[in-house]
């Protein structure tokens, strides 16, 4: 069995492991939370070697270049860079423009009570102490420092000291990493069953919103953007770079692995310049640095991850503001240095999205990082190709072809926002539908039963005649003698006390009673209170003690109240 197993491929793995996992999640259902351990273990570990790779390639890729080669990838790299990191990032603004809109509610989210702390840029990029920014996962400053140091080594002589042993560094990484990945099926299979098993209808919806953004993004970027772009500043056809680029976009897409890919890119790059008759031993000696070292920094591809924030603020029900886009695109652009396990909980954090949304990421990436791949290939090819024609003089500004192929580019963009927007709003449900999950709610099954009988009036006009009881000694052994525990309650104080589409009395304080008249061996009657008499009808004794008092000094002086057992934060209308 072991032998057969070991014969498979990762990715034939992974994939049983995500059918697996979504079958043992449908049939244990919440049970599957009992492994939620294992899954958060193998977060872990992909996270543990993920900004040590970063810090030793960083410094040794940036300090094993020349300062002639070094000076023209800073300048005509740089500004490359730039430009797909442009196009990337209004790809990203624009895709959540297709988010159908829907109505969300909630009893309580953090980001109603949490005072937000200014935009600081300075504590992201600049690092006072790298050693805290690693620790805390600060990507940008964490990324800063190692180029500065990188920059540093380019004109140091004994440099080979510090990048051969680096290499030696991200050497022995990289094969703790693969250790890492090859445990991946199992990390797979726990996440994948735990959401399978807690996922409700309304957020598997959601995810299906997810994929289709993503996929769509993904195919524009690959087939439109990236090749126009080199159309537009490279004498190669539009026609001839998906044919030169098919085989090792192809390759990428079923592998799910740029790294193998980067020899067939450089390969590819040299045919195309071939075929053009602009070969030489300069471009192929250009092609060959080139590839290798913008490998490490963040592409096309690999920024489509942003696109999951915006996605889990929309499902989270509070979308990301347009102010904060320019916070979220600069940091999470420079986060994207490091893997997204990292970058991703980190954006999370930083704009109060909850945190366990991020389990829908893992079981997602494995069909996004299909067409992510492709677009990193792309990504890669389209800047070998203009940094290698830019540097033998091969770059063409037709004023013409650049507007025009701006301008297809831009109307492409609107027609997919506009298409997908359409597609989703045909295909997702988006009727608010919380009101009735609230209303077809009923006690825990592990409440303990407790007889009880619900009244739809007061004690007064249900006891003829009614006799109100004075209390002649202590109250708990009164309640005991009686073998009753009489409660006041409001039946539409949602979620803490109200009646149900079966018309039963449940809420957060019903259940407590029970425990409570559990504990005390008696039976329950709920009564209605007239509430702006709560006061006066408790201290008549009409009721023993009512439920969900808020604790404020009205009430202080009026009641006896319990400690606090639960606290709520209001939100003033605007």
């Amino acid at each position: 069995m072991m032998n057969f197993l070991s014969d498979l491929s990762l990715s034939t793995r992974i994939v049983s492991s995500l059918i697996l996992g979504i079958l043992v999640g449908l049939f244990v259902g919440e049970s599957a939370l009992s492994i939620q351990w294992i899954g958060e273990v193998w977060i872990r570990l992909m996270q543990m070697t993920v900004l040590p790779y970063v810090v030793v390639s960083l410094i040794s890729g940036v300090g094993s270049l020349n300062k002639t080669l070094a000076k023209s990838l800073a300048v005509r790299g740089g500004l490359l860079l730039l430009l797909f990191w442009f196009v990337a990032a209004v790809t990203i603004f624009a895709m959540p423009l297709a988010f159908p809109q829907w109505q969300d509610a909630s009893f309580y989210s953090s980001t109603i009570i949490h005072n937000v702390k200014p935009f600081n840029p300075i504590e992201i990029y600049v690092p006072n102490n790298p050693f805290n920014a690693m620790a805390n996962s600060i990507v940008p400053a964490v990324v800063l420092f190692c180029i500065a140091v990188g920059v540093a080594l380019i004109g140091h002589k004994d440099k080979a000291l510090v990048v051969d042993n680096f290499k030696v560094f991200t050497d022995v990484l990289a094969k703790v990493m693969g250790f890492m990945v090859q445990l991946t099926p199992i990390g797979v299979f726990s996440i994948v069953a735990v959401s399978a098993g807690t996922m409700t209808l309304e957020q598997l919806t959601h995810l299906e919103v997810y994929f289709v953004i993503y996929i769509a993004a993904s195919l524009f970027l690959t087939f439109i953007v990236l090749p126009l772009l080199i159309a537009m500043l490279t004498p190669f056809k539009y026609i001839d770079i998906i044919s030169f680029s098919r085989s090792a976009l192809l390759t990428g897409f079923i592998s799910q692995n740029v790294f193998i890919i980067l020899p067939m890119l450089i390969e590819n790059s040299k045919e195309i310049f071939k075929h053009y008759q602009l070969d030489s031993e300069q471009n192929e000696h250009v092609v060959d640095v080139i590839i290798p070292v913008t490998f490490n920094f963040p592409n096309a591809g690999r920024l489509l991850a942003l696109l999951f924030i915006p996605f889990a603020a929309w499902m989270s029900g509070s979308e990301l503001k347009l102010s904060q886009y320019p916070e979220f695109l600069s940091t999470g652009i420079f986060s994207l240095f490091a893997k997204a396990q990292i970058a991703l909980p980190f954006l999370l954090d930083l704009f109060h999205i909850p945190q366990d949304l991020f389990n829908f990421y893992i079981p997602s990436s494995i069909i996004n990082g299909k067409f992510d791949t492709m677009v990193s290939v792309m990504n890669l090819f389209a800047f070998s190709l203009i940094i290698t024609a830019g540097l033998v003089g091969q770059i063409h500004f037709n004023y013409k072809r650049i507007i025009k192929n701006t301008l297809i580019i831009c109307a492409s963009l609107f027609v997919m926002v506009l298409l997908t927007r359409f597609l989703l709003f045909s295909i997702v449900d988006t009727s608010y539908t919380k009101d009735n999950l609230v209303m077809n709610m009923s006690m825990p099954e592990n409440t303990p039963y407790v007889k009880s009988i619900v009244y739809d009036k007061r004690r007064i006009d249900i006891e003829q005649p009614y006799t109100p009881e004075v209390l002649n000694n202590n109250l708990l052994e009164q309640i005991k003698q009686r073998g009753v525990l009489r409660v006041g309650y409001r039946p539409d104080r949602v979620p803490l006390s109200y009646l149900n589409n079966d018309h039963e009395l449940v809420g957060l304080d019903i259940e407590l009673i029970r425990y409570l008249a559990n504990d005390l061996g008696v039976k329950l009657a709920f009564y209605p209170m007239q509430w702006d008499k709560k006061a006066e009808l408790l201290n008549q004794r009409e009721v023993d003690l009512l439920t969900g008092i808020a604790y404020d000094t009205p009430n202080l002086v009026n009641m006896e109240l319990s400690l606090p057992y639960i606290e709520l934060n209001l939100k003033a209308p605007k």
